[in-house]
C-alpha cells in the first residue's frame, strides 16, 4: 500500500512510501521481557530499602523534595544576578 505524498517542489509522490509505522518490527516480546526483568529489580531493591530503612512516611517524602526546591531556586535566585548573560 502507498501514501500520496507531496514532494519539495510539490509534486505527487506515491512511490515506495508505506503507511506510518508500516517498517517497524511487531516482536515486542524482548522489550516486554526488558520491562518484566525491570519492574522485578526495581520491587526487590524496594523490599530491601523497606527492610533495612522502614517505610517512609509519603507526606514527608514530598515535604523534603519541596524544601530541596525551594532551596535550589533560592540559590538560583541568589546567583542569578552575578551571572553574565549573553556575549
Amino acid at each position: 500500500m502507498s501514501v500520496d505524498t507531496f514532494g519539495k517542489r510539490g509534486e505527487l509522490i506515491t512511490e515506495g512510501f508505506k503507511p506510518i509505522g508500516a517498517g517497524l518490527s511487531r516482536d515486542i516480546a524482548t522489550g516486554e521481557k526488558v520491562e518484566a526483568e525491570l519492574d522485578a529489580f526495581i520491587a526487590k531493591r524496594h523490599r530491601e530499602r523497606v527492610a533495612t530503612e522502614g517505610e517512609r512516611d509519603e507526606e514527608a517524602a514530598w515535604a523534603e523534595s519541596a524544601r530541596r526546591l525551594l532551596a535550589k531556586q533560592a540559590e538560583d535566585k541568589r546567583v542569578r544576578p552575578y551571572v553574565k548573560q549573553g556575549p
